[in-house]
């Protein structure tokens, strides 16, 4: 796992990374985004509910933030990166992808560079 330089975003990445079992270190680890911002969704819970996960990744498509759409649709991300999201490709992933990723930040205020 690489971490950015920034202090405040290596914290919360190494804290996200420490709380996955091994299971969701190795797909973490294996996860390639080859998009800056991802819609990745792993369907439906028997009750209907989505199971969708807004991502972005570094550039060298490392998965760093991620929001859980839940019914909220494009306001689950911050108003500064929604229309960053307009054209984003909505991929499958499976249902230990989606739970592995509710465990990075998602925070409410983005620094500039996203």
């Amino acid at each position: 796992m690489t971490v950015s330089s920034s202090p405040a975003l290596t914290v919360d990445l190494m804290a996200s990374y420490a709380a996955m079992t091994d299971r969701q270190r190795d797909l973490y680890d294996q996860l390639n985004l080859s998009h800056r911002f991802t819609i990745l969704n792993a369907g439906n819970c028997p009750n209907g509910n989505p199971r969708r996960v807004w991502v972005i990744s570094a550039e060298d498509g490392q998965a760093i933030f991620a929001y859980d759409e839940q019914y909220l649709g494009r306001d689950c991300v911050p108003g500064l990166v929604r229309r960053s999201f307009d054209y984003a490709p909505c991929d499958e992933c499976t249902f230990s992808q989606y739970q592995m990723l509710l465990k990075l930040p998602h925070p409410e205020y983005l620094p500039e560079q996203y």
